[in-house]
């Protein structure tokens, strides 16, 4: 129980004011295991006044399933005299919610080492156990997406290869209604393995597996050859694909087949998400320091309340073209991470008088570029 304001010296009473001072919640309990004495911070917590019994208190509001390990922890305290430390939740009342607390608490002994009480303390550790939480369930996703991406490939490829081999006629002439539904299996099969190869590369970037192996490469001559192998898209989309190289060598440190993919990656979304008969504008820029290469559109757009979500996973946003093009939201996220991984940027902002324009910011210089492991290590020292 509280000592009357009359009896307390004024030692203790700056002790206690001390006390209260404390975020933790701080208690004394006698040799019977039953509380005399908290801190304020108690009381807010379990919604009672200072004038109330708090001797068993603690144990009402403990969860139920925490209640038979954290009695039996404090009993054998109490009958051993060792020292008392526990994790258990606590409902607060103001909001009902459990907390997760770590209890600890020693013995206090007198000259001749007989226990005459016990001091403990409560500390709030929910946020820990709850980001704790979050990085397992992260860490068995990324796991999972992994395993599962691998098992799917697999059958995948091969029924490619079967549906790749009817339509070379290998095992005799289709007709034409039998070639178009091979063609129409082919191609949704060529979307899966794209999927899954989503998922893969998004996995291995996340578990942090994916190394960089960056070479000094002509970002202008790199583009030329992407222009060159993805030009047929655009004349089949009858879709206008200009080309705008840099005036001089534009060199940068790179891992190329990385870089590759993502500049392939934002160069068919532009071509997805235009309708017929527009025009994209690829150009590379070199100065002192990077190398710029834009890609601009007259397509659908990004909204401008949902261009927060552009580099998220698994976003998609809507528009009159989402639902023909399809995709698993994680081709950008994939692009901004390794674009990030080589020091640089990649930027959205809109065009004039519709459309888009991304922007890819790679750095010369060859500091910049850093592995996914390397970045753990740092993180981890």
């Amino acid at each position: 129980m509280k000592l009357s304001a009359s009896s307390q010296s004024s030692d203790a009473r700056r002790l206690l004011f001390l006390v209260d001072t404390i975020t933790d919640i701080v208690w004394e309990a006698n040799l019977e295991g039953e509380i005399v004495y908290a801190n304020r911070h108690w009381y807010e917590y379990i919604g009672l006044e200072p004038e109330d019994s708090i001797a068993n208190s603690w144990k009402e509001y403990l969860h139920p399933d925490d209640s038979e390990s954290a009695n039996r922890a404090w009993e054998h305290s109490l009958a051993t005299g060792e020292s008392f430390e526990v994790e258990y939740r606590l409902k607060e009342t103001a909001t009902g919610h459990y907390n997760w607390f770590l209890a600890r608490a020693m013995p206090y002994r007198n000259q001749d080492g007989e226990i005459e009480r016990w001091y403990g303390t409560c500390t709030n550790v929910d946020p820990k156990k709850q980001n704790e939480r979050l990085v397992t369930l992260n860490r068995s996703k990324d796991e999972f997406i992994s395993i599962a991406s691998h098992q799917l490939r697999t059958p995948a490829t091969g029924v490619k290869q079967y549906l790749g081999m009817l339509l070379e006629d290998m095992f005799g002439e289709l007709t034409p209604p039998q070639r178009d539904i091979v063609n129409r299996a082919y191609e949704s099969n060529e979307r899966q393995l794209r999927i899954i190869a989503d998922l893969l590369k998004v996995a291995q970037l996340d578990a942090g597996e994916m190394l960089l192996h960056p070479v000094t490469t002509d970002i202008s001559e790199l583009v030329h050859y992407i222009i060159q192998d993805i030009s047929a898209v655009f004349r089949d989309r009858s879709q206008e694909l200009e080309y705008r190289p840099s005036k001089t060598q534009a060199f940068a440190f790179i891992d190329t087949e990385a870089i590759r993919m993502v500049i392939e990656n934002i160069i068919e979304n532009a071509s997805k998400y235009s309708e017929e008969e527009t025009r994209v504008i690829v150009s590379v820029k070199h100065t002192d320091d990077t190398v710029r290469i834009r890609v601009a559109d007259n397509g659908v757009g990004i909204p401008d309340n949902d261009r927060h979500l552009l580099f998220d996973r698994f976003s998609r946003i809507d528009n009159p073209l989402s639902k023909k093009v399809g995709g698993t939201g994680l081709g950008l996220y994939w692009s901004k991470q390794v674009i990030d991984l080589h020091g640089g940027e990649i930027t959205y902002h809109a065009n004039k008088p519709h459309g888009s324009v991304f922007t890819i910011c790679l750095p010369t210089r060859t500091e910049n570029v850093t592995n996914v492991t390397e970045k753990e290590e740092k993180s981890k020292s």
